[in-house]
């Protein structure tokens, strides 16, 4: 992410806190603010540590300190590990700010449905990081806030901005030509080419079925494209036709309106669906090996089959918005948020730097390196 900077009434703010961080009784319970809202410092550990996290991936080797390791960020700006942490959580900061001005700008609040499946999300996620976040120093209270009611405001907006009436509303036929010219509406099923089985230790082994049977099958197959292909049958009369010819009690087929991309269906899969026309069914074998092979029997409907309940499935209208619009609604947020007036409590954000989060394959015989965060929040 691009560095971003203050305002000047931020930093006369910041330049302030610095003369007076020495001084006994500073007030380390907060770490960014604005006239709205007040973060706790446990927000601001928490944002730091997930930026941590981020610039983990991005060195060569992540164990032990790698703060001053420089790598590329996704701006192409040369810059150490410490100074990219200090970036992300700069942004996320106040990115928090502008999701709550934003939020009451626009005259929204959430209803009791809505913040009841944002705690409990945060829930879910503090049962799986409470005991090492509250070792930073990170509060359940800090994390429900940054993590689910946050995110459940920063959807809101996006659904408000972005629909009917909104500051940056698509119209329904620009998200109809999107929808056709982005989607698939495909169906299928697979036939394994092997018999599974399972020995009495619970082990599970595959034999590849004999060549005569995966002939059969595959003329099976064939007969059912053509069918579809001649416009004599539909793909669920003939998903029907192999589970009554193979006495297959439950229907195999599945079907779904995807970016193929995103569809998380397999190379030759997605290959396949790629060069097929609208109307037409397909077999395909993926693997080489019959005793982990399969046969795909592959059909892509018409999109404009689904194009046309766009408006009536609010499921498959909004899912069709946000791959249309979150990247920008993302840049929007972002850009607002590097516009935000804010001052900073220097004192406390220098006291609880990213050396806490270090770690050793190994640890070292001395860790001074650690700080002690009990008193965050």
């Amino acid at each position: 992410m691009k560095k971003l900077k203050c305002t000047m009434a931020a930093v006369l703010a910041t330049a302030i806190t610095v003369l007076t961080c020495g001084c006994s009784g500073a007030d380390m319970t907060w770490s960014y603010k604005d006239d709205q809202t007040t973060l706790s410092i446990g927000t601001y550990i928490y944002y730091e540590y997930s930026a941590y996290q981020q610039a983990s991936k991005k060195v060569s080797d992540s164990n032990g300190d790698f703060l001053s390791e420089e790598f590329t960020n996704d701006d192409d700006e040369t810059m150490t590990a410490r100074d990219y942490i200090a970036s992300e959580t700069d942004l996320a900061c106040k990115n928090y700010l502008n999701v709550e001005k934003k939020f009451s700008e626009l005259g929204l609040s959430l209803t009791e449905e809505e913040l009841a499946a944002a705690k409990q999300n945060a829930s879910s996620g503090w049962s799986y990081n409470k005991t090492l976040l509250e070792g930073y120093g990170v509060s359940q209270e800090s994390f429900t806030n940054a993590y689910g009611v946050l995110s459940a405001k920063y959807e809101k907006i996006f659904r408000t901005m972005y629909g009917t009436g909104g500051e940056k509303a698509v119209s329904e036929s620009d998200l109809s030509t999107y929808f056709t010219d982005n989607y698939t509406n495909y169906s299928y099923f697979s036939v394994p080419l092997y018999n599974s089985t399972t020995d009495e230790s619970g082990n599970a082994a595959s034999t590849a079925k004999s060549d005569e049977d995966i002939a059969k099958i595959k003329t099976s197959l064939d007969t059912y494209a053509e069918a579809i292909n001649k416009g004599e049958a539909t793909f669920e009369d003939e998903a029907k036709a192999y589970m009554t010819d193979y006495n297959v009690t439950t229907d195999p087929s599945k079907s779904d309106v995807a970016v193929l991309a995103d569809s998380g269906l397999g190379d030759e899969v997605i290959t396949a669906y790629g060069e097929m026309s609208e109307k037409q069914a397909q077999v395909i074998k993926v693997g080489t090996d019959n005793s982990k092979a399969s046969y795909y029997f592959l059909y892509k409907a018409p999109i404009t089959d689904k194009a046309s309940t766009l408006s009536s499935d609010s499921d498959l209208h909004y899912k069709v918005l946000v791959k249309m619009k979150a990247e920008d609604y993302i840049d929007y947020m972002n850009e607002a948020a590097k516009a935000v007036e804010c001052e900073k409590n220097q004192a406390a954000i220098d006291k609880y730097g990213p050396e806490k989060f270090i770690t050793y394959a190994t640890e070292p015989a001395a860790s001074s390196s650690k700080t002690t965060s009990s008193s965050a929040q």
